[in-house]
């Protein structure tokens, strides 16, 4: 069966005592701040350290400076997982202040595990580093609801990230470099984010509205070169509908494929063509079997053959 599927994560696993994943996470470092959206990043002392009987470690720390998120007290609860699990688990030193980027809310924190990228061990002067000095920056500029253009530089002064700031919400056009390169490129205005390839070729273009999201592959080896577009409708609060469309290296379109999704019940009307661009086979799918009636072409255009698959229940 000819069916077009499309990853929009790529799953990374680690091995230790088992198997976990972890969604990789390809974005910049101010692509993690610009919208003010990470959850809670703040540093903190450990005032104690414990181990449970069920082998998680669990720290008790005092908050030094609070960038991001909600944090209801200044004793907090830090859960940094279990010792034997394949995620791992880190049990934090006593005195040590540390730097902790967590999704929680409120006295209790998780962080720390094999899957969090940023957590980490610092010294005890807030502005210590270069990652907490850029942390604040953003941090203020959001807090303080500042308007105005911003730049952002590395260590050495290499630019890693342009945009407008509007009352602190991140606005207009935004663009974020790697290696001197932009490797993603933020349009507020028309709702559409770029990425784009280390040799400058755009690589993903994501647009999005109420009621429709489109998802556009490129080619690395040529210039805007188009490979999978996906779009998806809303038609109502029940339906909605996917078109998938893939495309030879020439350009013409090899498959498309259009999913109603109705409820649980889904349809869809799938087309297949040769390099040349004429139709090599059309039909329907439910439910992953061929039904209704379904043709075939020669490379020519020419007619081949049909068969009826009724209502799929037929040998396919």
């Amino acid at each position: 069966m000819n069916k077009l599927y499309i990853l929009f994560f790529i799953v990374v696993c680690f091995k230790t005592n088992s198997f976990s994943c972890c969604i990789e996470d390809d974005r910049t470092f101010t692509e993690k701040f610009f919208k003010g959206n990470l959850g809670a990043v703040f540093t903190c002392k450990i005032i104690s350290s414990t181990e449970t009987v069920n082998e998680e470690f669990i720290s008790k720390a005092k908050i030094i400076y609070a960038y991001f998120g909600t944090i209801e007290a200044k004793i907090i609860t830090l859960r940094t997982g279990r010792a034997n699990t394949s995620t791992g688990g880190r049990n934090l030193k006593i005195g040590k202040t540390y730097l902790i980027y967590s999704g929680g809310i409120g006295p209790v924190f998780g962080c720390c595990t094999m899957c969090d990228w940023g957590s980490k061990q610092i010294t005890d002067i807030p502005d210590s580093t270069f990652e907490i000095r850029l942390v604040k920056k953003f941090s203020d500029i959001i807090r303080n609801k500042e308007t105005g253009n911003f730049q952002f530089q590395n260590e050495i002064g290499d630019l890693i990230a342009e945009g407008r700031f509007q009352k602190g919400i991140a606005t207009g056009v935004w663009k974020h470099y790697d290696k001197g390169n932009v490797k993603v490129k933020y349009d507020f205005i028309n709702n559409q984010i770029d990425k784009y390839f280390s040799n400058g070729y755009l690589k993903l273009r994501q647009i999005s509205s109420d009621s429709i999201n489109i998802h556009e592959y490129y080619s690395e080896k040529e210039k805007e070169l188009l490979t999978v577009q996906s779009i998806d409708s809303l038609k109502s609060s029940s339906q909605t509908t996917n078109t998938t469309y893939q495309f030879y290296d020439n350009r013409n379109l090899k498959k498309v494929e259009t999913r109603e999704q109705r409820e649980s019940n889904g349809y869809s009307y799938f087309k297949e063509y040769y390099i040349n661009g004429n139709l090599q086979q059309e039909g329907f799918y439910f439910k992953n079997r061929r039904i209704k009636t379904w043709k075939w072409y020669n490379e020519d255009g020419s007619f081949n053959n049909e068969f009826d698959y009724k209502d799929g229940k037929t040998n396919q």
